[in-house]
């Protein structure tokens, strides 16, 4: 699998896309999963531009099956500061301000935490996180 990602990753680069799994199905299909670097979602026609990509890349070797990580996808610590402006949903490790939860858009993120924009009815806060309570922050689907 690391002969194939070494010659897909910079195909993916060359796209603005990260590929976030990639495994093998059976012997003959290879499963990768992939999400824009700017955050935004990734539709048919991408997965199809890089399904074909991709081919062109490995000499069209193995199968492909290309298809987003999803919308609601986890965002590793590392990664926090490009979430800016995005909206996600942030579960804590403790309780904070007797939540268990944010849901809201990233207003800034700094080394020791996050700030958040949510809404309660209809008024607008803003609620700052220590990095150190984020359990998990993922992407999420403003309904």
């Amino acid at each position: 699998m690391e002969k194939y990602l070494e010659k897909l990753q910079p195909v993916a680069n060359e796209m603005g896309l990260n590929i976030i799994d990639i495994e093998y199905i059976g012997k003959d299909i290879l499963d990768i999963s992939i999400a824009r670097q700017d955050f935004e979602s990734v539709d048919l026609n991408m997965c199809a531009a890089a399904a074909q990509a991709f081919g062109e890349a490995i000499d069209f070797e193995i199968s492909l099956d290309v298809g987003s990580a999803g919308a609601e996808r986890m965002i590793e610590p590392d990664d926090y500061k490009d979430v800016e402006g995005q909206y996600v949903f942030i579960q804590f490790k403790n309780t904070f301000k007797d939540a268990e939860n944010v849901e809201g858009t990233v207003v800034s993120v700094s080394d020791d935490a996050v700030v958040v924009s949510y809404r309660v009815k209809t008024a607008l806060k803003e609620v700052t996180i220590e990095r150190l309570n984020i359990k998990y922050l993922r992407l999420a689907v403003k309904v």
